[in-house]
């Protein structure tokens, strides 16, 4: 299951059947600090033996990149069929491997400034960036940057 964005009020989540024991869901499912993410992840505890999730880009959206991944990285001890997949894999039964990583696309620098203005990644997800000056440091908050999906992309 994909895309569902059950962020948004209007958004019903079409009933599904329970055909595997495995329920996968990718991409942009919804934000970690809403409050409908644990309640629907718990029912479906309840339907299958293994959930794997792997966030979509617009998990991270309206926050901190860290923070909605320190968020999301929690949902493994909600529940013991829950799994996070962020930059890593799990073995199942028969030498299934399942991997998990958010898609981020490669920007060329020829293109690099006329899409960083385009896509809302660039204006919806910030970055923490640790400042230093002389011996004191701090965080200051900036926008994701094409230098930064572009590392996560290699």
């Amino acid at each position: 299951m994909d895309d569902q964005h059950l962020e948004f009020d209007n958004v019903i989540l079409p009933e599904f059947s329970a055909v595997a024991p495995i329920l996968i869901l990718a991409e942009d499912i919804v934000r970690p600090e809403m409050p409908s993410l644990k309640p629907f992840l718990l029912a479906q505890c309840e339907r299958f033996k293994h959930i794997f999730y792997v966030a979509g880009n617009h998990c991270f959206y309206a926050g901190e990149y860290e923070t909605h991944l320190q968020q999301l990285q929690a949902l493994d001890n909600l529940n013991l069929c829950m799994y996070f997949l962020h930059n890593k894999s799990c073995f199942l039964p028969n030498n299934v491997r399942i991997l998990g990583t958010t898609l981020w696309s490669h920007v060329p620098w020829e293109s690099a400034s006329r899409i960083s203005r385009s896509p809302n990644d660039y204006y919806a997800i910030s970055m923490m960036k640790e400042e230093t000056s002389g011996d004191s440091k701090r965080k200051t908050r900036r926008r994701l940057t094409i230098d930064d999906t572009n590392e996560w992309h290699a």
